[in-house]
């Protein structure tokens, strides 16, 4: 195991915490939101980055910022509808099945947003972490499980990734 697979499961380990916390109803919603703003990342960001590029000199550094921030939007805007309708709803009077899914349910997200990481890690390689997602154990499994976030994106991504895993 190298740095980016201890990165990688630590980062689990607090889904998966956060997720035991947050329960089912507002973990799913988060995941939707994972997806629906991986979605529209790849289809706004570039828009977004043109706009940043009269702040950001370089165009990569403002693709990557373009693309980040639609998605964090997005994902901010489906934790706040879930933690909304969690609180008027009251839904979800489970108890400990609600937190226990919550904490699978949190594990999957860890699982597509370190998938979302490494294929940008991947589609933008630079030597700072290109040897590392090379030699790692975990980055194969987790990009060839998120490979289905290239369908939302550019060209690039799933050439970079299908190039990672060999395909």
């Amino acid at each position: 195991m190298n740095n980016l697979d201890v990165g990688l499961v630590i980062g689990a380990g607090v889904f998966v915490v956060l997720g035991m916390y947050w329960g089912l109803i507002r973990q799913v919603l988060s995941i939707v939101g994972l997806i629906v703003g991986v979605a529209l990342a790849g289809q706004f960001g570039p828009n977004v980055a043109d706009w940043l590029s009269s702040f950001i000199g370089d165009s990569r550094v403002a693709g990557i910022v373009g693309f980040v921030a639609v998605l964090v939007l997005v994902s901010s805007i489906a934790s706040i509808a879930a933690s909304l309708l969690r609180i008027f709803a009251g839904l979800l009077f489970l108890g400990w099945l609600d937190h226990l899914l919550g904490g699978v349910l949190g594990l999957i997200q860890a699982i597509l947003a370190g998938a979302i990481i490494l294929i940008g890690m991947i589609t933008f390689p630079t030597p700072a972490w290109s040897s590392a997602v090379e030699t790692s154990l975990l980055a194969g499994w987790i990009v060839q499980v998120g490979q289905f976030f290239t369908l939302m994106l550019p060209e690039m991504f799933d050439a970079a990734v299908r190039r990672f895993l060999g395909q």
